[in-house]
């Protein structure tokens, strides 16, 4: 095998972890819609989105990094929030 195959399978790996936790995300997301639909709340906060995004990006030691990651957490964010509202619609 080489090393491109090593990497790949490495990738592979990481993946199924990434699948992994964004589907716990999800589930922890649906949680908190249908607490927010019990209480009467929007599900859009945009500061908790900033929030998120300055946390993440308090963690990232290589700053080549920063945009990738802090565009993927919006889209992970975006991700979630249409989740919970198609929730929110469905349970309605």
């Amino acid at each position: 095998m080489d090393n491109l195959d090593k990497y790949r399978d490495r990738i592979d790996i990481i993946d199924k972890e990434i699948v992994d936790l964004f589907i716990e995300r999800l589930k922890i997301a649906e949680e908190i819609a249908v607490y927010k639909q019990k209480n009467n709340l929007p599900i859009y906060h945009k500061g908790r989105e900033e929030q998120v995004i300055k946390k993440v990006k308090e963690n990232v030691n290589d700053k080549r990094m920063l945009e990738p990651i802090e565009s993927l957490f919006k889209h992970i964010m975006e991700l979630s929030k249409n989740f919970q509202i198609e929730k929110q619609c469905i349970d309605e």
